[in-house]
């Protein structure tokens, strides 16, 4: 039998001393997204304790904005539901 070598597991990290003295940095990013009329819950928040009622005042603005997109699509729906009638139906008067 030949003679046993012995391997340095770590042998292929070896450093520098100058190496070792510097610091490693990581950098950590997260993202978050929320999508809606309204902000995040956590971003309302913020909001209320700067602006007193802001939150109110946010909420009151979405559902204003609601009731206004809801009143445009009727009204697109009946535009388009008589144009369609018009179509099979051109000369009743």
């Amino acid at each position: 039998m030949g003679k046993k070598r012995t391997i340095n597991p770590g042998a292929w990290r070896q450093t520098t001393p100058a190496q070792e003295n510097k610091r490693q940095i990581r950098l950590t990013a997260a993202c978050q997204s929320f999508s809606g009329p309204i902000p995040h819950p956590d971003i309302l928040e913020h909001y209320e304790k700067i602006v007193p009622r802001a939150a109110e005042r946010i909420l009151a603005m979405a559902e204003e904005d609601a009731k206004h997109r809801q009143l445009e699509n009727n009204a697109l729906n009946l535009t388009a539901n008589g144009r369609s009638r018009g179509q099979y139906l051109p000369d009743l008067k």
